[in-house]
């Protein structure tokens, strides 16, 4: 890719994150800044599997997995201002989707001075496919997905620090991530295999990968800083010449099961490390 070729793609990124952020205030003032509280659920029944989206607004946000054998499939704790939309179709095959309702924007300082009192906490079922699809807002988020049983997983950071915890599932994860402005946590647990993408924002991402994990990761780098723990070795690229750049570790090409990440470089640094 030629210089002028990523200064555009850079370009693109921003612009399309600072209007990701004007909506994400816009939409949250939506002609009041009086804040209330909601308790949504939808019951488990007989669904056998579940497509959700969610997009979060301005506050604090939160995913976890329900405790085993909950009745319900979806739980929302909101303390939120303006108004959302929750929607909920299907039977066996259950679609739901919340989001903050679109509207006339408030007192914008309304908004600043109780936006650290505002937050959703979601929590999903266990041991149910779940395509999940999440926008973040604009606030710090914590979205610990290890409880759950994800066939997909597509998640846009949006603005502020957002942690994630992926699931190891007993089939392949497959997950997509943008990053936003902020820093971005991802953490693999032991057992996890499949494909992990992550494209880069304005702010770092970090990735903590199991040592159980056999792994492979190919990566474009942008305008931060590539660093890898000592046991990933590259196989390919030079840094200096913006080629893709391969590193895998020892036993990589003979596991059975093994993750495949992918990395397009942002404006921050990518580091990899290693847990127990």
């Amino acid at each position: 890719m030629s210089k002028e070729q990523r200064r555009v793609e850079w370009s693109l990124d921003l612009e399309h994150l600072r209007v990701r952020a004007g909506q994400l205030v816009s939409e949250t003032m939506s002609g009041s800044a009086e804040t209330k509280t909601a308790s949504l659920s939808e019951a488990r029944k007989d669904a056998v599997s579940a497509t959700i989206d969610i997009a979060f607004p301005v506050g604090q946000a939160s995913v976890r997995a329900l405790e085993a054998g909950a009745p319900n499939l979806f739980e929302a704790e909101l303390t939120y201002v303006g108004e959302y939309e929750f929607a909920v179709s299907g039977g066996a095959e259950r679609v739901i989707s919340l989001r903050q309702k679109a509207g006339a924007a408030g007192e914008i300082g309304a908004l600043a001075g109780k936006a650290k009192d505002l937050r959703w906490d979601i929590a999903l079922a266990r041991n149910l496919p779940i395509r999940l699809s999440m926008a973040g807002g604009v606030g710090e988020a914590d979205f610990d997905l290890s409880g759950l049983r994800l066939d997909a997983l597509r998640l846009e950071t949006g603005v502020g620090k957002v942690r994630v915890m992926l699931p190891a599932p007993g089939s392949p994860l497959v997950a997509a991530i943008r990053g936003g402005v902020g820093m971005t946590e991802v953490a693999l647990l032991p057992g996890a295999f499949g494909v992990l993408d992550i494209k880069g924002g304005l702010g770092g991402v970090r990735l903590i990968v199991s040592q159980a994990i056999e792994a492979r990761v190919e990566a474009k780098s942008g305008l931060g800083a590539i660093d890898l723990a000592e046991r990933f070795l590259r196989v390919s690229g030079e840094k200096r010449t913006k080629s893709l750049l391969v590193w895998q570790t020892a036993d990589y090409v003979d596991a059975e099961q093994a993750m495949l990440i992918r990395y397009s470089g942002g404006v921050g640094r990518f580091g990899l490390e290693t847990s127990e």
